[in-house]
């Protein structure tokens, strides 16, 4: 969908939401589809209305893979998916290998830089929308909170994928994680590539939790690092 002017965009989001005629599951607690994820998290899963962080050190580092598998998960209950893609880093036939409906999918490529984070909070306060998705970096508080009061309006999850700079920044997200490739060695190259996810921060938890996963591109499969069972306390992982 690229943009003419803002009440075009709107009216368009509109109107593709409407015909696809979509229901979903009232906000509630949603499975990552990744029992260790899951368990990082302070209610066992996603909570409806909320927003997540997915920090990453570089577009490479596995968070937005790992974002559209879980996305892919969510709608399985139903509802629409919203990338704001003003990067043009979207690629369809990947996300669908990942579990992503395409039908089910609206793409908004705005042209400025301003745009997408408006066509984000549009698509967080509708009720047909259960995942929407975007890359970003600096936001202002005031605007990073506009967005979680949008998330809560609607009752679906909002995914920001974010650099790792922006750790510094306060945020209004319900959960922040932390992901970043690690070395690759022996038998696990025939599965797929190593991730490191940490939990930063997260409501009504502790967050410093780390698991190590292990991510297959092609198949869209994520399981839990071989020599790593269940989740470890980052200060453990680290040797501490």
């Amino acid at each position: 969908m690229n943009r003419a002017s803002r009440s075009d965009t709107l009216r368009e989001l509109k109107e593709r939401l409407s015909q696809m005629a979509l229901s979903r599951r009232k906000a509630g607690i949603f499975s990552t589809g990744i029992a260790a994820l899951d368990w990082l998290l302070p209610r066992k899963g996603l909570a409806g209305g909320t927003l997540m962080e997915w920090l990453h050190e570089d577009a490479g580092a596995g968070a937005g893979t790992l974002a559209l598998i879980v996305a892919g998960q969510v709608l399985q209950q139903g509802g629409a998916f919203v990338v704001m893609d003003g990067k043009r880093e979207f690629y369809p036939p990947a996300a669908a290998s990942l579990g992503i409906p395409l039908e089910h999918t609206v793409v908004i490529q705005p042209e400025n830089t301003r745009d997408p984070v408006w066509a984000l909070e549009q698509a967080l306060r509708s009720s047909a929308v259960a995942v929407a998705l975007g890359w970003f970096g600096r936001l202002d508080s005031c605007i990073f909170r506009r967005l979680q009061l949008a998330a809560e309006a609607g009752g679906g999850l909002g995914f920001l994928l974010r650099p790792l700079a922006c750790q510094r920044e306060p945020s209004w997200a319900d959960a922040r994680l932390l992901v970043k490739p690690l070395p690759q060695s022996g038998p696990l190259q025939s599965f797929g590539r190593r991730l490191h996810v940490e939990m930063l921060h997260c409501r009504g938890g502790f967050g410093g939790e780390v698991v190590e996963l292990e991510l297959s591109d092609e198949a869209g499969h994520v399981r839990v690092a071989s020599q790593l069972a269940h989740p470890t306390p980052a200060k453990h992982a680290a040797g501490a």
